[in-house]
């Protein structure tokens, strides 16, 4: 599986944090059927037996939608349960041994806060880049901010391959900076930012996260 511009309009972060009353399936399944089109789940502190449960369940609901479900960070959790990517950062596994690891048929994203991390991450075999956070986020509070020029840059040093029927070479990035705007919503939304500005993150269900597809 490769990226293409379908599959980063509109990116979700799981976080249990903003579940409230519901279940963190039962949040992610109101974001698919708003039209996200890529789904991580990131579970930080989770025993690896429930971790484990929960990527096979919430990896059939993305499949139900056909939409491609990401594990953040734990790669060997990744591929026990089939996942379709990882994603990993700087003080995570290295690219290239994740690439090792996972082979070519999974996603593999990196987050760079650099040029330089971005170009390197890219030599290492990353389909696509995280980059942030662009704006502030009070829901990964050791995330690295990053201004619009050091994005542009990136986005002008790196050319993610993309694989198709004509072999083109495109740019993707991502804005991080995902917040409750709407409240009460366990997913977190990351934005395709490759020439636009003033993107900034939400979270909604329904028409709300259509709405958010509508800006691309």
């Amino acid at each position: 599986m490769k990226c293409d511009r379908k599959t980063m309009l509109l990116y979700a972060v799981t976080d249990r944090a903003w579940t409230g009353e519901k279940t963190l399936l039962m949040q992610v399944e109101e974001a698919l059927a708003g039209g996200v089109t890529c789904v991580q789940l990131r579970e930080k502190d989770m025993p690896k037996e429930q971790f484990l449960e929960e990527a096979e369940s919430i990896k059939r609901l993305c499949h139900k939608y056909g939409i491609p479900f990401i594990i953040d960070d734990d790669v060997e959790l990744a591929v026990r349960c089939g996942a379709d990517g990882v994603h990993v950062g700087q003080h995570d596994m290295e690219a290239g041994a994740v690439r090792r690891k996972i082979g070519d048929g999974m996603l593999l994203g990196v987050s760079v806060q650099t040029v330089e991390q971005a170009v390197e991450a890219e030599k290492k075999g990353a389909d696509y880049l995280g980059v942030g956070a662009v704006f502030s986020t009070s829901t990964k509070t050791d995330a690295q901010e990053v201004s619009l020029d050091t994005l542009r840059e990136i986005c002008r040093a790196v050319s993610v391959r993309l694989c198709n029927r004509r072999d083109t070479q495109r740019k993707y990035a991502f804005a991080a900076g995902y917040g409750n705007r709407w409240g009460g919503f366990g997913v977190g939304h990351l934005f395709q930012s490759l020439h636009t500005e003033g993107m900034q993150g939400a979270a909604g269900p329904g028409r709300e996260t259509e709405k958010e597809r509508g800006y691309f």
